[in-house]
C-alpha cells in the first residue's frame, strides 16, 4: 500500500472515487482545482482505491475528503491517508487538524477518535441524504506555549 500526491492524471480516478463513497460527490473542476491549487489531495494505492484532500489555512489544516472504496475498507487505506494528512498538516507548520463527520458513520468517528481526535461540536440535521447530525472534530498537533 502506497500513498502518494495526487495530479492531474488522478482526476478520473478521483471522481470514481468519490462518486461511489459520497451522495454529494465533487465535480470535476472542483477535484481539478484542489489537485492544481495546492491543496493536499493524496490517493492511496495505484490505481487509486483511497483519497483524501485537507486545506491548509493558516495554522489549521481543515480534512474535507476521506474516503476509500467500498471493495477496500478495514484494510488500513483510510488509516495511512489520515496520518499522511496529518504529517503533511504539521509540515505546513498547522497546529491543529479540524474535520466534520456524520455522527453516525461510526467507523469513521472511530477512525479519527483513534488518531486522537476528540468532538468540539454537533450540528443537528446538518446531513439530509440520510439525515444526520455533524460532529466537529478536532486534533491538537502542536500545542500552543
Amino acid at each position: 500500500m502506497s500513498v502518494r500526491e495526487a495530479t492531474l492524471e488522478d482526476l478520473d480516478a478521483l471522481l470514481e472515487l468519490d462518486a461511489a463513497c459520497f451522495a454529494r460527490p465533487w465535480g470535476p473542476e472542483a477535484w481539478r482545482e484542489a489537485v492544481a491549487g495546492g491543496e493536499i489531495v493524496l490517493v492511496a494505492d495505484t490505481p487509486a482505491r483511497g483519497l483524501a484532500c485537507a486545506n491548509v489555512i493558516f495554522e489549521c489544516c481543515e480534512l474535507r475528503r476521506i474516503a476509500v472504496e467500498p471493495g477496500a475498507r478495514r484494510s488500513g487505506l483510510a488509516r495511512s491517508l489520515l496520518r499522511a494528512v496529518i504529517a503533511r498538516a504539521r509540515r505546513a507548520g498547522c497546529e491543529r487538524v479540524q474535520l466534520e463527520v456524520a455522527e453516525g458513520n461510526v467507523a469513521a468517528c472511530s477512525l479519527y477518535r483513534a488518531h486522537g481526535f476528540s468532538s468540539v461540536g454537533r450540528r443537528p440535521g446538518y446531513y439530509r441524504n440520510p439525515p444526520d447530525a455533524a460532529l466537529l472534530m478536532d486534533l491538537v498537533i502542536v500545542p500552543k506555549p
